[in-house]
């Protein structure tokens, strides 16, 4: 699995008497399990939630159960292999678990375990990892945008040229502070997203003010 898990054993050793022994400290148990990255993608989702205009983007965080953690480590080690390949989950296609992308009318969509996996910051921007089993949605962690130039407003203090206003402020513009604050949480999506591998490139503000 993508996680190590870590093991904090400590040995004290003590006297008694004429008798010496061993204590051994049990380790409490940890969230360091492959939905622990799910959860803290989840975290960076609310705070996006928390700068946007929500109408922009269908934004979910659903809390993943504990009892999927095995099929969200197959799902993940899956991704790293693929990315280890080329892939950069630019597109969202949906994926079968051990048999790559489902296409054509005859692929089953209900059966076996599925799953969306996207980091796009393209015509429109992306962030996102659905998992179902059987149908059924286990995993949904999401920002997808409604529009193809959804941080006009957010980053861009001119109006575009090809609006034939290229030299007249945004009248739209939500100011610098709001800009740090977003530009610092993109940043922040995307290095998570490389934590699993580095194909995922930096995201760069000055990409969405071209």
């Amino acid at each position: 699995m993508w996680f190590d898990i870590l093991k904090n054993t400590k040995t004290v050793s003590q006297t008694s008497g004429s008798f010496d022994f061993e204590e051994e400290e049990i380790p409490e148990k940890t969230d360091d399990d492959c939905l622990r990255w799910v959860r803290e993608f989840n975290a960076l989702i609310k705070k996006f939630k928390n700068i946007v205009d929500e109408y922009d983007f269908e934004i979910i965080h659903q809390e993943p159960s504990q009892e999927h953690n095995q099929i969200v480590c197959q799902v993940l080690d899956e991704i790293k292999e693929a990315a280890k390949g080329g892939e950069f989950f630019g597109e969202q296609w949906i994926y079968k678990l051990g048999e790559g992308i489902i296409v054509g009318r005859n692929a089953n969509w209900n059966e076996g375990i599925t799953y969306s996996f996207q980091h796009y910051d393209g015509d429109g921007y992306q962030a996102l990892i659905t998992i179902r089993k059987d149908g059924k949605t286990i995993v949904d962690s999401t920002i997808n945008s409604h529009a193809s130039e959804p941080f006009d407003d957010y980053f861009r203090k001119i109006l575009r040229s090809y609006d034939g206003k290229g030299k007249e402020p945004n009248p739209d513009y939500k100011g610098d502070e709001t800009a740090k604050k977003l530009s610092d949480v993109l940043l922040e999506i995307n290095s998570h997203f490389q934590k699993l591998h580095p194909i995922f490139k930096f995201y760069k503000t000055e990409h969405f003010k071209e």
